[in-house]
């Protein structure tokens, strides 16, 4: 009996001596074997016909329960198009609670990530199958040091917008209590021949702590116009989220409704409407219970497209925002060139989530310029001889 008893241990001891050998020796090899290597690359080829080159993989072991890998380069191609670029690739992860299903990342980085989305969204294999699953491990992150260098993704949306968001300096650090969030980020909307640009560094005002994302007073642009940003954001999804501006250049709004990209046919919005000037201050607070805000207009004007592009100036004016109405207030201003041309406009929109219920009240009067726009679209020439109201 004290004979088989040995024998077991024996056997057991000279498994975990094969496996040691093996995850030490063996498995570095073989993560870098040419033949490998070239398999992986043909199977690429054959099962997306697209070309991929792999520089110097290394995967290095010890007798602790770690592992980390790297790539010095990684790049595929398509019919000649690059896909995908990476630069030194760097991961490391620990398995301490392997069995606790416990994996935790210490480290993913990369120098370098280039990415053309629509290319990558494009690329299929050739039976077509996908397979997904859910992890048998939970993945630990909390402690990992997640950096890229250089970013840079280009898309187009099916609305023809192009986008390129360039990035420097991208980590998350290994540091607690807090934990910095690092960033340095360029993004460009071009649309109909015009760019918006968003422009947005950290500052050191991005941290994680108490369990809680803090964002304290950070500024970025959008074009010309600079934003405040406050965030508070816990796990529970609960969150306190503040934004102000002053003298917010409104063909900024023009440009981004123009794209779609927050709503579909948002354009539609603005559509009657081409040319505009000006600005406004505005200021939002949003929280996962309630929305309240303001836009106050200092000037701003535009040209009314179905009204021969009758000008319109707006030099005064307030719009309320809460989670359930809109209401706009003590809006004035002329058409024209001449601001004896006044108009005046208030109202209000119910519960414009659901119903929109809309009531817009709009006051002006009428002489001859407004009668010169009129003609334009009449195709005959129409004369005012008296004041009248617009509309009301």
């Amino acid at each position: 009996m004290k004979k088989n008893i040995i024998k077991f241990l024996i056997l057991i001891f000279i498994t975990w001596l094969g496996f040691l050998a093996f995850y030490l020796f063996a498995l570095p090899k073989i993560s870098t074997d040419v033949k490998i290597l070239d398999w992986i690359v043909k199977s690429v080829e054959k099962n997306m016909n697209a070309e991929l080159v792999i520089q110097n993989p290394y995967l290095e072991t010890s007798v602790k329960p770690e592992l980390r890998f790297r790539i010095d380069f990684l790049s595929l191609k398509k019919d000649g198009e690059l896909l995908l670029n990476l630069k030194n690739i760097d991961t490391k992860i620990n398995f301490y609670k392997i069995f606790q299903k416990k994996i935790s990342v210490e480290k993913l980085g990369a120098d370098e990530i280039y990415a053309n989305i629509n290319e990558l969204q494009n690329l299929k294999m050739k039976d077509g199958k996908k397979k997904s699953g859910k992890s048998f491990f939970k993945i630990n992150c909390s402690n990992a040091l997640f950096y890229i260098k250089n970013l840079h993704v280009q898309y187009i949306t099916p609305k023809q917008v192009k986008i390129k968001l360039l990035a420097k300096d991208l980590e998350i650090s290994d540091s607690r209590e807090p934990k910095m969030l690092h960033f340095k980020v360029f993004l460009d909307l071009y649309h109909n021949n015009e760019h918006l640009k968003l422009l947005i560094k950290d500052w050191d005002n991005v941290y994680f702590k108490d369990r809680k994302l803090h964002a304290d007073n950070l500024k970025f642009k959008i074009n010309n116009s600079v934003v405040n940003l406050n965030l508070l954001l816990d796990e529970k999804n609960h969150y306190d989220l503040k934004i102000n501006s002053d003298k917010f250049e409104i063909d900024n709004v023009k440009r981004f409704l123009d794209t779609d990209i927050l709503m579909p046919n948002s354009h539609e919005f603005v559509a009657c409407f081409k040319d505009f000037t000006g600005d406004f201050d505005f200021k939002v607070n949003i929280t996962d219970k309630d929305l309240n805000g303001y836009l106050k207009v200092n000037k701003i004007g535009a040209k009314l497209i179905p009204v021969a592009n009758l000008p319109l100036t707006v030099t005064k004016g307030i719009i309320t925002i809460n989670s359930k109405d809109i209401e706009i207030k003590n809006f004035e201003g002329y058409y024209g060139s001449a601001v004896k041309n006044i108009i005046k406009m208030a109202g209000l929109i119910e519960d414009y989530a659901k119903t929109s219920k809309t009531e817009i009240n709009v006051e002006g009067t009428a002489y001859d310029e407004f009668a010169r726009y009129l003609s334009k679209i009449a195709g005959m020439k129409i004369n005012v001889i008296m004041r009248l109201p617009i509309l009301k």
